[in-house]
């Protein structure tokens, strides 16, 4: 069937091309040459975008403006006047084998969105005015800011930065710094490194530090990256553009190509886990709100390959126009297909054109109830108009895709999955409920709420005590009798104390999912037959311990309640410029110190607090200034100094405490005189404190009532700074040297653990904790692989930590390759971990440093497993690490979460820590666990192994190279836990040696 414009497109190209030449068309239309000198600053925009941006100028003017018609023609646009607008050529939309062109297609789509209207009213209404036309051509953006660069120079009679290393060349990181493009556009030969060379060339060089001092007190240019909000939105489209390429690809080649499910929603069983999807394409996420668009692509997505281990297919969007249709068609067709030639997009979007033009709709139309019924005989009379049989199969096979997302099948009762989560999944799908909460409310079993989401992702399954809430929920959904139960494989043997329903559970146990489970265990075997009054009590004595902590945390929680959440704008705006000087590439002054990010985060956390004391009311010790008065200068003034150290002492009157020391350290940092060191035959780098080059941040000082007068700001401001800088840096240097005798540690690292390190066998505790996480691995035959798979991650997590005795980021950063490669792998029946010593904290040290002394020249940490550990570590890489991943391409890192994703920072030893808290520390309900204990955490597996190893053979370099350390560090911190175990060694050595002294 062809199109009617189609075949006046198809006569009127034969005329036009035997009547004008290539010359003629460009001069009439305006258009840019199709091939542009490579290096030229330019960037070619696809027919399609120009499309796009044409369609945003229409939306702009709507809807004063539609397309222009064709002269004769109340339903076809003017393929020349929109060549014109396009700055392309008529041929652009000319069909190719018999098929029409992508462009026209998106053209037609214009004109069925907006209309048309008399080619000499479109004139008259500015159609044809400049700020339609849409060029070919786009400046290249590194290029644009390149010659903003170079106008900036001159402008502000400055020249290019030389390199300090080069001479002669420019300093290719500080200048792509300054007008934000990627510093390996200048780093490396090319066009951008070539046009600043030849900026160089015509303006000359300058120092690099002489650059810096006088870009100072000049406003950043526009695009650089201290640039403010608006060269940021110039590129988000294209960024956006770069995200959902990337999601897309990751889609494709992930689930699409192999059918793999998306991971499902831990919170809602209708959804995919987007944030861990996006995590895994390496696209940020900002919130669903935010990225609705790429959302609606996974959802696309879901409906092809489905959700979740049972691959349930998630109901799609109600469409409320065919535009609605249409976006959603879209996508789903790039998800099944991929990166496909437009033309085979254009065919697909061809069929639902067809089809709407039958029935007499366009985009904005609402789609009727009865659409779907019609659709059927519309698609064949459709088809019956076609004559072309290769044709007709293309619109058919179109049309199936286009049903398919028009409509979500419904799935009879008697073709559900065998399984209970996919039969479940599917009935709550189809019924409506928003959530799990409003089918438990139907249902009237609104207790059981966790349970049924845990039945829903298929974590757990139903037990025989279930059966009446099984039933209650096939009435709530409107499924037959038995279609849910007899899906139920009801297990008898389970534990008593498995499955307690929530009107058992006691009351402080039952708002905790996480309490629950790590209790549940812990529970008699009787439970369910004691008393109310006993059930109770128990739940009680667990809740207590639970949220129990230690003094010093319950310290810091105090304080959160007083601190400044954040700082002031004004505030912040200074601190900002100190960052930017302390981590710049190159600075105007010399620095006594430069920072890291961990450095800046420190160092922030210190000027909250000072900052918020001075917030504080003058009964609790502060001065009750306003957030908004608070200035960085106030660092440098000795009267408030002076109050915040006396507030300290008086909040520690058995000492300052040790972390008072990062506080002196950062206050004298910032007021240090000019001074410097000795650097071999150098002369001396002098350097001030950042203060000192800072005497206009004193204009926000604003008196003070009974500490800082107005006579005394005047004072600052005229030439007293530097005085007081000096005062302020004597007073913090003073404090250091009268409290560095009294330091008070704020807490003892070793409080959690204590009652293990006195134990004569430190270790044993670690290994009885192994045993029973081992014990309590469920059993494969009575709960669902992922659910196994799970533990078995949880259990081997914990299993490396306590043979290795690694830091918490090296185990994390474990990786595994089934051929072999990975820093975890299995090496002749034994599995082994090999890390790089770089990827150390400590890699310069003793523990490294003496095995490249051997000869190694790339010394590594290497640990063998004992073969014991081997059954264990095979079933985690083998089968629950697949099963983790949930079909999709398994990634490097060992440590994954379901769905494939990597672990938090912090997972592995949160999880120790609810081990810990659950087989180690002592229950009163239970009478179980070590009496003083709390739970701990990785870390402090650390600490019980080189204690171990210094009581039980007193030897600390064998300490020290357990845990990478030197022999130094382990004397310091664990010999003091060791004084009767040495007594003991060399009592027993002496007797042996010397031999009775009663002959």
């Amino acid at each position: 069937m062809k199109l009617e414009s189609d075949a006046q497109a198809t006569k009127l190209a034969v005329a036009y091309r035997a009547a004008h030449s290539d010359n003629y068309i460009r001069e009439r239309y305006g258009v840019c040459e199709m091939r542009k000198p490579k290096n030229d600053g330019k960037v070619f925009v696809p027919i399609l975008d120009r499309i796009a941006q044409l369609r945003t100028k229409l939306l702009e003017k709507k809807p004063n403006l539609r397309m222009p018609a064709l002269a004769g023609s109340n339903s076809a646009a003017d393929i020349h006047t929109v060549a014109k607008l396009l700055s392309c050529l008529p041929s652009t939309f000319y069909p190719r084998g018999g098929r029409p062109a992508a462009a026209f297609v998106a053209i037609e789509n214009l004109v069925h969105e907006f209309g048309v209207m008399n080619l000499r009213d479109f004139k008259d209404a500015g159609g044809l005015a400049d700020d339609m036309i849409v060029g070919a051509y786009v400046e290249c953006p590194s290029q644009a800011a390149v010659a903003r660069y170079r106008q900036f120079l001159i402008d502000n009679d400055l020249r290019v930065p030389e390199s300090t290393r080069c001479k002669g060349q420019i300093y290719g990181s500080l200048i792509a710094q300054e007008i934000g493009i990627c510093p390996s556009r200048l780093v490396s030969t090319g066009p951008s490194r070539a046009a600043v060379t030849a900026i160089a060339d015509e303006i000359g060089l300058m120092s690099a530090k002489d650059y810096v001092k006088a870009r100072m007190s000049i406003a950043p240019m526009a695009g650089s990256v201290d640039a403010t909000a608006p060269s940021q939105a110039d590129s988000a489209a294209g960024h956006d553009t770069d995200k959902k390429s990337k999601l897309l690809a990751h889609l494709k080649l992930h689930h699409m190509d192999n059918l793999a499910p998306l991971p499902a929603s831990n919170r809602n069983i209708n959804l995919p886990a987007y944030r861990s999807i996006f995590l895994s394409a390496d696209v940020p996420f900002k919130g669903l709100g935010a990225e609705h668009e790429l959302c609606a692509v996974i959802d696309a997505a879901g409906l092809a390959v489905g959700v979740g281990p049972a691959r349930v297919k998630p109901l799609l969007p109600s469409f409320k126009t065919f535009g609605d249709l249409m976006s959603a068609g879209k996508q789903h067709f790039q998800l099944l297909h991929g990166c496909v030639a437009p033309a085979n997009l254009g065919r697909f979007v061809w069929a639902l054109n067809t089809v709407m033009k039958a029935v007499g709709a366009t985009l904005s139309m609402p789609i009727d109830d009865t659409m779907s019924t019609m659709l059927n005989d519309v698609v064949s009379q459709c088809a019956a108009n076609i004559h072309n049989k290769n044709t007709k199969q293309q619109f058919l096979a179109a049309m199936r895709e286009w049903q398919r997302v028009f409509k979500f099948s419904q799935i009879a009762d008697g073709g559900l999955p065998e399984t209970f989560a996919g039969a479940f999944a599917i009935l709550f799908k189809r019924s409506g409920y928003k959530s799990v909460r409003d089918l438990c409310r139907a249902a009237k079993i609104k207790d059981m709420q966790p349970e049924v989401q845990n039945w829903l992702k298929g974590l757990t399954a139903p037990a025989s005590a279930d059966e009446m809430v099984i039933r209650a929920i096939e009435a709530a959904l409107g499924a037959a009798s038995n279609t849910l139960i007899s899906r139920v494989g009801f297990n008898r043997d389970f534990e008593p104390n498995y499955h307690i329903p929530v009107s058992k559970r006691p009351t402080a146990l039952r708002g905790n999912v996480k309490l629950w489970g790590l209790v549940r265990p812990l529970l008699p075997a009787h439970f369910l037959h004691l008393p109310e009054s006993e059930r109770e009590r128990i739940g009680d004595c667990y809740f207590d311990e639970y949220t129990r902590t230690s003094e010093y945390r319950e310290k810091l929680r105090s304080r959160k309640k007083w601190r400044l959440p954040a700082l002031p704008a004004d505030l912040q705006a200074e601190w900002d410029q100190l960052v930017r000087y302390k981590t710049a590439i190159v600075a105007p002054h010399p620095r006594v110190t430069t920072w890291r990010a961990g450095t800046v985060d420190r160092n922030l956390n210190v000027m909250l607090e000072f900052f918020s004391v001075l917030v504080l009311p003058l009964e609790e010790g502060g001065l009750a200034l306003k957030p908004g008065h608070l200035c960085l200068a106030m660092v440098g003034v000795p009267a408030i100094v002076q109050h915040y150290f006396q507030w300290l002492r008086e909040r520690s009157p058995d000492g300052m405490h040790t972390g008072t020391r990062t506080i002196i350290g950062l206050f004298a940092n910032l007021t240090a005189e000019e001074a410097g060191e000795q650097h071999g035959n150098k002369a001396k780098r002098k350097a001030a404190g950042y203060l000192h080059y800072q005497a206009k941040l004193t204009a926000r000082l604003a008196p003070i009532a009974g500490l800082v007068s107005a006579t005394d700001i005047s004072w600052l401001r005229s030439d007293g700074w530097a005085s007081a800088l000096k005062e302020t840096n004597e007073y913090v240097w003073s404090v250091m040297h009268e409290t560095e005798d009294s330091w008070v540690f704020s807490r003892n690292p070793f409080a959690e653990i204590l009652p293990i390190l006195h134990s004569a066998r430190p270790m044993d505790a670690l290994i009885d904790l192994l045993r029973q996480l081992y014990n309590a691995l469920p059993s494969a035959r009575l709960v669902t692989a992922l659910t196994r798979a799970m533990a078995i991650r949880r259990f081997v997590g914990s299993l490396i930590l306590v043979r290795t005795a690694l830091r918490l980021k090296n185990v994390r950063e474990l990786t595994y390759d089934p051929a072999g490669n990975g820093k975890i792998r299995k090496v002749e029946g034994h599995w082994v971990i090999e890390i790089p010593a770089k990827e150390f904290k400590n890699s310069s040290g003793r523990y490294f440093r003496e095995n490249k002394a051997r000869g190694n020249p790339s010394p590594s940490y290497f640990f063998k497993f004992p073969k014991e550990d081997t059954p264990i570590l095979d079933e985690y890489a083998f089968i629950s690490r697949p099963t983790l991943c949930g079909g999709v391409a398994l990634p490097p890192v060992f440590f994954v979460t379901e769905g494939g994703g990597k672990l938090g920072l912090d997972a592995i030893s949160h999880e120790m820590r609810e081990h810990s808290w659950q087989y180690l520390v002592y229950h009163e309900a239970s009478r179980t666990g070590i009496k003083g204990l709390m739970s701990f955490g990785a870390h402090a597996i650390r600490s019980i192994t080189a204690t171990h190893i210094l009581k039980v053979t007193g030897d600390p370099l064998m300490a020290a190279n357990a845990i990478q350390d030197s022999v130094e560090t382990v004397l310091l911190h664990y010999a003091q836990f060791c004084t009767a175990d040495k007594q003991e060694l060399v009592s027993r050595f002496l007797d042996k040696d010397l031999g009775s002294a009663y002959g």
